[in-house]
């Protein structure tokens, strides 16, 4: 047992030495814990209203300056930024409930008519871009956090489907997965034993890289007014808001979209870190790029 602890040690050790994934955990980790203690503590309420005191810039008393209707603008972003990760975490979620499955199942049955079936319906929906999917799909049933959510697991799921199904085809054809096909494992078995486990360091890496993606997509969304809805409103709407206000009040719109730019780098750093991390091929083939 000591020398499994002493190995898995050894192993987010050097993971963390990454310098990309030190960089993101930083980032992100200070954005939330900044987010959640300024909200818990009440260091200002992002839903009281002063309408004596609109759109002022940035202060000592309001470091992000007010919005149109004199509330703080800081502890509104830092709302904003739990609101759209959980959102975006939510969709993410969803979209690998969704794509594993596939991916499996049409690994285990490569080549007979439920592959078929599965990567026709996986195909259908990557002819769509997924922000064009997500826009259908709120348009259609409403807006909302939930079906923001959704809508972005749905877009999402079939790129999972098919990263899984390639990640599972490759284990498959390792020899100690035919030896136990040979003796008369079961599917599930060998799902649990072997193809989960091997597959466990790309599909993580993937899921930071899909948050990344459904950051970036929750963000349209509440741009465009089909997911949250106000008072409470994510980065992405935050933004549209001050977009409005973009010739008289510049900090507005400028410092939110600054916070989710920053939101998605860390995501996006943690993810390509992890990727050279697990696999250094992909580092090895971009230093001759």
């Amino acid at each position: 047992m000591k020398v499994i602890n002493a190995k898995i040690f050894s192993r987010l050790y050097g993971i963390l030495k990454e310098p990309r994934i030190l960089a993101g955990v930083m980032i992100l980790s200070s954005m939330i814990l900044v987010s959640g203690i300024s909200l818990a503590i009440g260091l200002a309420d992002p839903f009281r209203t002063m309408v004596s005191k609109p759109l002022q810039p940035p202060s000592m008393i309001h470091l992000a300056g007010t919005d149109a209707l004199g509330r703080d603008l800081l502890s509104r972003i830092f709302l904003g930024i739990l609101i759209s990760l959980f959102i975006s975490l939510l969709g993410t979620i969803i979209a690998f409930l969704l794509g594993l499955p596939m991916g499996f199942i049409s690994a285990i049955y490569k080549g007979s008519k439920v592959d078929d079936v599965i990567m026709r319906i996986v195909d259908s929906l990557l002819a769509f871009p997924a922000l064009v999917l997500v826009l259908f799909i709120s348009a259609s049933f409403g807006q909302g956090p939930l079906i923001s959510s959704i809508a972005i697991g749905i877009a999402e799921a079939p790129i999972v489907a098919r990263l899984s199904r390639g990640t599972m085809i490759g284990v498959l054809s390792n020899q100690f997965v035919e030896a136990a096909v040979a003796i008369g494992a079961g599917k599930l078995w060998i799902i649990a034993r072997y193809l989960l486990p091997h597959s466990s360091s790309v599909l993580i890496t993937h899921f930071t890289l899909t948050l990344s993606a459904a950051i970036i997509l929750e963000s349209g969304l509440s741009f465009l007014g089909l997911s949250t809805s106000p008072p409470i409103l994510s980065l992405g709407g935050i933004v549209r808001e001050g977009f409005l206000y973009l010739e008289t009040a510049w900090w507005y719109s400028l410092i939110p979209s600054m916070f989710l730019v920053l939101l998605v780098l860390s995501v996006s750093l943690v993810g390509d870190g992890l990727n050279d991390a697990i696999d250094p091929r992909y580092k090895v083939s971009r230093e001759y790029i």
